[in-house]
């Protein structure tokens, strides 16, 4: 699992690129990506979330994203990347999904 706080933008997601591209390359299993205590999120934060969902399917494998109510998720339903991206409002509903699998 990889959290972001803050801001997630051009300037900060290129720092976070390196990780989730290691999570892509060297790990196994599906990826949960904690956005609940991101404040805000750009075009190519969603890019760059995007694309490694796109990755990962290529591998057969999921990305998560946990945001809940406010501008990242907002930002991210007009965007209209909710499914696409696997949002789920909360850990608990994360952990919740995943044992009833």
């Amino acid at each position: 699992m990889v959290a972001v706080t803050g801001e997630l933008d051009v300037l900060t997601a290129r720092r976070l690129m390196p990780q989730l591209d290691d999570i892509v390359r060297r790990q196994k299993g599906d990826a949960v990506i904690d956005l609940s205590r991101a404040e805000f999120i750009d075009s190519f934060g969603l890019t760059v979330l995007l694309n490694t969902q796109r990755r990962l399917a290529r591998q057969g494998r999921n990305l998560t994203v946990i945001c809940g109510e406010g501008p990242v998720r907002r930002a991210i339903e007009f965007a209209r990347l909710l499914e696409p991206l696997g949002v789920v409002p909360s850990l608990a509903e994360y952990d919740q999904r995943r044992a009833s699998a």
